[in-house]
């Protein structure tokens, strides 16, 4: 958080006195403020994550969180009595047959679901009213020119969030909390994160189903590695879908009793699957 806050502030100085330089470079940054927008949000992302990066394996490499480096190789459903002991871990759990594009299709279908049920449910019950932030950020985030947003919401957005937010923090968690409540808390700060109302409800919820499929990548035969791709790609496809369903005013159209019963459906699929895939 205070990397991305140091370094946006930073960005933004640098523009205005880019800005401030003489009147053809003023009149270019204004003529394209959605793309300079887009543009200093994604230096920003990528800088802030380059700096996490760096710090986490600075503590790595000089031991200052010696149990925070046994979770980064720990990949199982448990850790018993607030200790990890990957090798142990991998005889006693099961790994069921795996097949990458299925679950990935899966997580996909659940994710979509939630998408559209949450950003209805928040829309049209008048949450949204309750955050003036939030029609700031909305409005900016729909202005977002297509070619900014498929780059900054589809690619960039999702590599950032769940590099940090799964791959980093709720892994570390694991080492020191059971799955549930590690689950929760990463889930809490990714809300948090989005720093207002309804997008924090929205990315608390969303968290929960990430930080989840992140963990289930095990069970189902996967690595670390391999349950940050899966989610970033459900993260990606998602925020797409919300990028161009508001714009379209879809989830204001779309009845409620509709996206309720997907995700019921999406509920159908993730326990069928479950069932199949761990007993």
């Amino acid at each position: 958080f205070a990397s991305h806050d140091i370094i946006q502030f930073l960005l933004y100085i640098l523009v205005n006195l880019l800005v401030g330089s003489g009147e053809q470079m003023a009149n270019l940054l204004q003529e394209n403020g959605a793309y300079v927008t887009a543009g200093v949000q994604i230096l920003d992302m990528l800088l802030a994550m380059a700096v996490t990066w760096w710090v986490e394996r600075y503590c790595r490499i000089h031991a200052l969180f010696p149990e925070a480096e046994q979770a980064v190789l720990w990949k199982s459903m448990k850790c018993e009595n607030n200790t990890c002991d990957p090798e142990a871990d991998r005889q006693n759990d099961r790994r069921p047959t795996y097949n990458p594009r299925v679950y990935v299709v899966k997580c996909m279908l659940v994710f979509t679901a939630l998408a559209v049920f949450l950003n209805c449910f928040l829309l049209q019950t008048g949450v949204n009213r309750f955050s003036g932030a939030f029609h700031v950020t909305s409005q900016g985030q729909l202005g977002t020119p297509v070619i900014m947003a498929i780059l900054l919401f589809g690619i960039v957005s999702p590599l950032v969030e769940e590099y940090v937010f799964r791959y980093l923090l709720y892994s570390h968690m694991k080492c020191y909390f059971s799955a549930a409540l590690s689950i929760g808390i990463s889930a809490l700060f990714f809300g948090i994160y989005h720093a207002n109302l309804v997008q924090g409800l929205y990315g608390f919820f969303m968290g929960l189903y990430l930080a989840y499929s992140y963990e289930c990548t095990w069970g189902a035969g996967a690595d670390q590695v391999m349950g940050m791709l899966v989610s970033m790609i459900c993260h990606g496809f998602v925020n797409l879908l919300v990028f161009f369903g508001g714009r379209q005013g879809l989830f204001l159209m779309l009845p409620w009793w509709v996206a309720a019963l997907l995700l019921l459906i999406g509920m159908v699929v993730e326990v069928l699957y479950y069932k199949k895939t761990y007993f």
